[in-house]
């Protein structure tokens, strides 16, 4: 790798990490403006849902398998379930707690 790509290559990470939670803010700002509190509410509670299925998913098992040079079908089955069962039961609780709680409305069913 000549210094120029490095160079090249780590302004754009430090953009790209710079520019992703400005972006963040200014949609959620942008969104709260156009929604109203009730709408608002509703959505940061699904957007509980899309996170937790973010970072469990991003367990590290995809980029281990992509590293691997030799991987079975056992070991990508085993990975795909792994991923599969961690992210389905604990959405499955969050789930059925959200729909016993006072917190539930009409528009969540």
């Amino acid at each position: 790798m000549t210094y120029e790509r490095v160079v090249h290559s780590a302004v754009y990470l430090v953009g790209s990490r710079a520019a992703l939670p400005l972006l963040s803010v200014l949609s959620a700002v942008l969104v709260a403006r156009w929604l109203r509190p009730e709408d608002y509410a509703l959505m940061a509670l699904g957007d509980i849902f899309v996170v937790t299925i973010g970072m469990v998913c991003e367990l590290g098992l995809v980029s281990a398998i992509i590293q691997f040079q030799n991987v079975t079908d056992a070991e990508l089955n085993t990975a795909f379930w792994l991923i599969l069962g961690s992210v389905a039961r604990p959405m499955s609780r969050c789930i059925s707690r959200l729909r016993s709680s006072p917190v539930s409305s009409p528009a969540l069913s």
